[in-house]
């Protein structure tokens, strides 16, 4: 999961869903650190939801 957040928006500016839907990216586009630096915090959200989930069931 993370490499799949931190790959898409470092070469090609989104994620496939965001190209599927047709959103834009902006001129400033997530590059390297910056990309790694939000695939970390979307794949710890993400892991931290799931988790609760579970425990939670």
């Amino acid at each position: 999961m993370f490499l799949y957040q931190w790959v898409c928006p470092a070469l090609a500016g989104r994620t496939i869903g965001k190209a599927l839907v047709g959103l834009k990216v902006t001129p400033n586009l997530p590059r390297g650190v910056r990309a790694a630096r939000r695939a970390a915090v979307t794949t710890a959200a993400d892991v931290a939801v799931y988790a609760v989930a579970f425990v939670l069931c």
